[in-house]
């Protein structure tokens, strides 16, 4: 079994190989640039194509799962969705909060859309109805984000406007992923219920998803890789797993970190990993993060608009006396839910394995820009950097909310 791992493997690596040696010789970095600026959209057209066919194969138990649910939560489960929507729609200003990134992710979107091509564009524009780029550019950011951008213009054409409201959308499907999640590791419709309420009423979630910035679907994407392991904690077999092995190749294009998801998915399914499915979703799912180690090979020792190294324990110090006073200030973050999320942690009951992944799952994405030069929450806009750490922290305070009102319940 781990000769023919190995045999598959290098035959994947061998068949990507081919685009960066040509005639013996290396590409050089332009080239290879050029090469992923070409097939990038399409890959990522192929992944979604994945996850879609995965969710057909899961159809049977979701449609069980969706018939198990209470009438009431089936009524209110659109009402969550809309209402994380209209919150963050109406209560914070469309705005870039962080003008260069966002544009440039706007019009990698736009090129993506409409040219078919993973690019930034130096110099173009559109005569006549017909867009051009005279002087494109391979960028740094992951393309993720541009990606589902584009797939949005695609079906209602480009617009800023547009790009917002997706964004917008992003913040309901936050709360309805929290809301299951929630309801699996606490077990109790009410902690899900407090769990969506701390994705909404968190105001850097309200601030920032009314941008065009990637974290939101970073965030979300991370999210429904760890909603995909405890539906296959629950339901096993070989459909729940593909779709848990695309969805977790696809998250890793939206932000370099989100990867970092992996270890939470290996500490909620650690008994099901003898299973005999899992070498080959092993070597799928390395199949699938090829390209994107080509992206990072490709940017490879970038200074990310560092003066010095981008990642370094010198960094450490200072920004963990802000990103820790960031949740226990009350000032950028209410204090309630960093309580309920502690109690959350720490109080007896059942599931604490799956407490203790989710509290992981936090302290992973929460902690890596601790050594990041601009990991500082006070670093400029960088606050933003606490949206993919701020879904776990609110499963955790549903489950911290739910077991503080079960003993007022039998009290009242």
């Amino acid at each position: 079994m781990m000769a023919r791992l190995v045999m598959v493997l290098l035959a994947g690596a061998m068949l990507l190989s081919g685009v960066v040696v040509r005639g013996g010789e290396y590409l050089e970095r332009a080239a290879l640039q050029e090469w992923l600026a070409e097939w990038t959209d399409p890959f990522l057209r192929l992944l979604l194509l994945l996850i879609l066919l995965a969710v057909l194969f899961n159809r049977e138990g979701l449609a069980a799962l969706w018939g198990r649910l209470p009438r009431n939560v089936r009524r209110g489960l659109p009402l969550v969705c809309l209402g994380g929507m209209a919150a963050t729609a109406l209560l914070a200003p469309s705005t870039h909060r962080i003008y260069y990134d966002e544009t440039i992710y706007l019009n990698i979107a736009q090129n993506m859309a409409q040219l078919g091509q993973t690019q930034m564009c130096n110099s173009g524009g559109t005569e006549y109805g017909i867009y051009r780029c005279d002087r494109p550019e391979y960028n740094k950011q992951p393309n993720g984000y541009p990606f589902l951008v584009s797939l949005v213009y695609r079906l209602f054409g480009v617009s800023e406007r547009v790009a917002f409201l997706f964004n917008n959308f992003l913040l309901g499907l936050a709360a309805l992923t929290v809301l299951f999640i929630a309801r699996e590791i606490s077990g109790s419709w009410r902690g899900a219920g407090i769990a969506a309420a701390a994705v909404v009423l968190n105001p850097q979630n309200l601030h920032w998803y009314n941008t065009t910035a990637a974290e939101p679907a970073a965030a979300v994407t991370t999210a429904l890789v760890v909603l995909a392991a405890l539906w296959h904690r629950r339901q096993g077999g070989v459909a729940s797993l593909f779709l848990l092995t695309v969805l977790l190749a696809f998250s890793g294009h939206f932000r370099p970190e989100s990867l970092l998801i992996a270890p939470v998915v290996l500490l909620l399914l650690w008994r099901s990993l003898k299973a005999p499915e899992v070498p080959g979703f092993l070597v799928l799912l390395v199949l699938l993060l090829l390209p994107l180690a080509l992206h990072g090979a490709v940017f490879h020792g970038h200074p990310w608009g560092s003066s010095g190294k981008p990642y370094s324990f010198d960094y450490l110090s200072l920004n963990l006396q802000v990103n820790l006073g960031h949740y226990f200030e009350n000032r950028h973050f209410p204090f309630v839910w960093t309580f309920l999320a502690l109690a959350g942690l720490i109080l007896p009951g059942e599931g604490l394995g799956r407490r203790l992944a989710v509290g992981l799952w936090f302290l992973l994405f929460w902690g890596v820009f601790l050594f990041f030069y601009a990991g500082s929450y006070a670093y400029g806009a960088d606050v933003r950097y606490a949206l993919v750490s701020a879904l776990p922290l609110a499963v955790l305070a549903g489950g911290g909310g739910g077991g503080v009102c079960r003993p007022v319940e039998r009290r009242f």
